[in-house]
């Protein structure tokens, strides 16, 4: 097995390519941006011009990595998800930035696109509400995928067998860079981080213990904040309750996410709302919500984030 002491497989933390400074802070102190690592794309806020007159404060762009499985990929209702404000929310999709609408994602390798709905476009729209600035993020989960390489099933995993992480960090790596060029003020808000299910489902079957998956996720807290900042906020959403009733194995994963947060610095619980679902009929099979759902979660998590980042001042 591999070794999966946090820090003992996680490259050398690499030197950023741009620092932050003065303006950062400045600009961030009214949302308490502590809890931000932030990027800075330029010395000042910048005033370019567009149809409607200048930017302002919308120059700044807080920054996610969404990685994990298929409920962060999305399994609902297209059609039924809001749509963010235009001009306020962005997808990184490789190679530009395009508006937020489902579906999202799917366009980097190892990637499947929500050809349904998700949670990411009712997150962009509250968490703009709530903060009043531009939000970005880069979409790099994968369904049916394994935190812990014994849970893998064929669909890859976030273990240090897997090239998953890899390729998320590269992915956020590329969004950071594509911001800059476009000179915003760039705030890596961190990873919002949704998966689970298929480590439940194993530790359900005896294939894999809870202490494994624990030490597969601080290891991939570790490595992720090697190549995205040393303070890199982690915010996981609680995997949720199965439809047909809940396990040791789902039981195990929830506590072993509520004990990473509960050790790990700039480590957050961004929401167990999911765990109501199957109570309040937002489940559409074992473990995929419904459209309402995801829209009911994509807001909690908007909401705590928020609520994180204001509590860091």
């Amino acid at each position: 097995m591999s070794d999966r002491t946090p820090g003992g497989d996680a490259p050398e933390p690499r030197p950023r390519s741009y620092e932050s400074g003065a303006t950062r802070r400045a600009v961030l102190s009214s949302i308490g941006g502590a809890g931000l690592v932030g990027l800075r794309a330029a010395d000042t806020v910048s005033a370019r011009s567009t149809s409607g007159g200048s930017y302002q404060s919308t120059d700044v762009v807080d920054f996610y990595l969404v990685a994990g499985q298929s409920n962060a990929v999305g399994k609902g209702t297209a059609a039924e998800s809001p749509t963010p404000n235009p001009g306020t929310a962005f997808e990184f999709n490789g190679s530009s930035l395009v508006a937020v609408e489902d579906p999202v994602g799917g366009h980097f390798d190892g990637t499947v696109t929500a050809d349904t709905g998700s949670m990411w476009p009712a997150f962009c729209r509250e968490y703009v509400r709530l903060t009043g600035r531009h939000v970005a993020f880069v979409q790099f989960a994968a369904g049916g995928t394994a935190q812990a390489a014994e849970a893998g099933s064929g669909s890859g995993n976030w273990d240090v067998d897997g090239d998953l992480r890899e390729g998320a960090a590269d992915a956020a790596e590329r969004a950071l860079a594509h911001l800059a060029m476009e000179d915003y003020v760039v705030n890596v808000g961190g990873v919002l981080w949704s998966q689970g299910t298929r480590d439940a489902k194993a530790i359900d079957n005896g294939r894999l213990t809870a202490e494994t998956y624990r030490g597969a996720l601080e290891t991939l807290l570790t490595y992720f904040r090697a190549r995205l900042g040393v303070d890199l906020p982690f915010h996981i959403i609680q995997t949720g309750t199965p439809n047909d009733g809940d396990t040791e194995g789902f039981r195990a994963v929830r506590e072993a996410q509520r004990a990473v947060v509960a050790d790990n610095a700039h480590t957050y619980l961004a929401s167990s709302l999911a765990e109501t679902f199957a109570s309040t009929g937002r489940m559409q099979d074992r473990v995929h919500y419904t459209q309402e759902g995801y829209n009911d979660l994509g807001r909690d998590v908007a909401s705590t984030v928020t609520e994180t980042l204001l509590a860091s001042r």
